[in-house]
């Protein structure tokens, strides 16, 4: 577990900054405008911070130069800061897709289907449907734990960083 966490926050991509800096809104938005590519992230992340400390770093340098400036927005701004976080909830349990690279409104076009589960199955609905679950079996929470752990866990790791569908997406068999 230590491990896993360790890895999460030492991103090697500048992800915790792309979701907590004075600019973000919530969603991804690249380090390099126009080069909003997984092909270019890394790269990008890594020429940014080596030209801030002007000197090469190694991936674990990149990593906490992107989370001391995070974390440094974070602990300097926090109130614009707790504004971003609680827009980041909001996204996070919302009904609507938050679009990255792939989409269900993309395939409800071609699908009366998925176009009709769209207004009716939707993230928001599921999400309430899971807190009015959670609501009714409150007095059984000392021995159905695991899967409200599991969600926690899951929608604050969404949290931290930035919010996209595909991000989210692990919320939906949980809910």
């Amino acid at each position: 577990l230590l491990h896993y966490v360790r890895s999460v926050l030492e991103d090697r991509k500048g992800n915790l900054w792309i979701g907590n800096n004075p600019e973000a809104d919530g969603r991804y938005r690249p380090l390099v405008v126009g080069r909003g590519d997984a092909r270019f992230e890394r790269d990008d992340a890594r020429s940014l911070a080596e030209s801030a400390v002007g000197h090469q770093l190694s991936p674990a340098g990149v990593s906490a130069y992107w989370t001391k400036r995070a974390l440094g927005f974070a602990l300097g701004h926090p109130v614009p800061w707790a504004k971003l976080t609680l827009r980041k909830v909001r996204l996070a349990l919302s009904a609507g897709e938050v679009c990255d690279t792939d989409a269900l409104e993309a395939y409800s076009d071609d699908s009366i289907f998925l176009y009709a589960l769209g207004y009716v199955a939707n993230f928001g609905t599921l999400a309430a449907l899971a807190a009015l679950g959670l609501a009714l079996s409150w007095s059984l929470r000392h021995s159905r734990w695991l899967f409200p752990a599991m969600l926690f866990t899951l929608a604050i790791s969404l949290v931290i960083f930035f919010v996209a569908g595909r991000y989210r997406a692990p919320l939906a068999p949980l809910l």
